[in-house]
């Protein structure tokens, strides 16, 4: 039998850092990465650095969930550091110092090779192959907590997730239509009930809560709370964006909307379809100068609301309302 070694003569436990403080949906994206790297390093001491809010709070795979740069130094130093999509060190001190405080750092190849060719989760594994996990893809990971608000009776319910700042490039992904495509439901389904999911500065039509079936719920819910609510649903639309991430991670149905981004590198992993009308400028996502400078959406202006009812009909049929 194998004499064990005293606890001064182990190799010191492995310390993992993984920075996924982009935007929500690249912070689900990374979760698979995490999982597998758990299950590559059992005893390893995993850090995940993520958005603020609440969706990964009490994850059990990792042994800190923290949420801003600066408390990385609190957490001494690293032996790897994974550098997820959108991820940044944020604070020029400790861009000047990564080596002393982040170790050896990996980066997805396809940061530097687009077009893109397989999904952004995909990409994020893959730096945990090259460490040599072999297993299966694991799955999302969010946080699920149940509102204290009770939700709105009524069915089908249908979440809308029209999120894109206005203020930002992103504000092209946002979907001009969901009052016309409103209507064409309510019809279909007289008993539906409509949840619109996400932050106050989601925009929305105003003559889209003229029906007393439509609920603007915009800000009311932490992320736990939202994918909570998304879970419920019976289908979720929206364009590109974190909360379109999460009805993909609870594995809700969902439609997502394309436009400017890619559609390849963020399309849903589970149970989402993709809507999207070719237009030969789109995506355009990793050129932010004609992002930025385009006057009008074609791409999204041409994803019409006889289409997005069509496969939701089809949807909510089939389930049997």
């Amino acid at each position: 039998m194998r004499a064990r070694l005293p606890n001064f003569l182990r190799l010191r436990q492995r310390r993992i850092l993984v920075l996924a403080n982009g935007g929500i949906g690249n912070a689900i994206q990374a979760t698979p990465l995490v999982l597998a790297l758990r299950s590559l390093w059992p005893k390893a001491f995993i850090v995940f650095l993520a958005p603020r809010g609440d969706l990964f709070e009490g994850w059990g795979a990792v042994d800190a969930v923290v949420q801003d740069v600066a408390e990385v130094k609190k957490l001494e130093s690293f032996d790897k550091t994974f550098v997820t999509f959108g991820a940044t060190l944020g604070e020029p001190w400790l861009t000047i110092y990564a080596n002393k405080y982040f170790g050896e750092l990996l980066f997805p190849q396809e940061l530097l090779t687009q077009p893109f060719t397989k999904p952004e989760w995909e990409c994020c594994l893959d730096l945990a192959r090259r460490c040599g996990f072999h297993g299966s893809a694991p799955p999302f990971y969010v946080s699920l907590r149940q509102p204290t608000l009770p939700l709105p009776a009524g069915r089908p319910v249908v979440g809308f997730v029209p999120g894109a700042s206005p203020a930002s490039i992103w504000r092209h992904k946002r979907w001009p239509a969901y009052a016309e495509l409103t209507k064409l439901l309510l019809a279909r389904f007289p008993r539906l009930t409509l949840l619109i999911l996400g932050t106050k500065d989601d925009p929305i039509q105003e003559s889209l809560l003229n029906s007393n079936q439509a609920f603007d719920l915009r800000g009311n819910y932490t992320l736990a709370e939202t994918a909570w609510v998304l879970k419920q649903a019976d289908l979720v639309i929206g364009n590109d964006c974190g909360p379109s991430h999460i009805a993909d991670a609870v594995l809700t149905e969902h439609l997502v909307l394309f436009g400017p981004t890619c559609e390849i590198k963020n399309g849903p992993r589970n149970r989402g379809r993709t809507i999207r009308v070719p237009v030969t400028c789109s995506p355009c996502q990793y050129d932010h100068k004609v992002i930025d400078a385009c006057p009008k959406a074609v791409c999204m202006e041409q994803v019409t609301p006889d289409l997005v009812f069509s496969r939701a009909e089809e949807i909510l049929s089939r389930r049997g309302f």
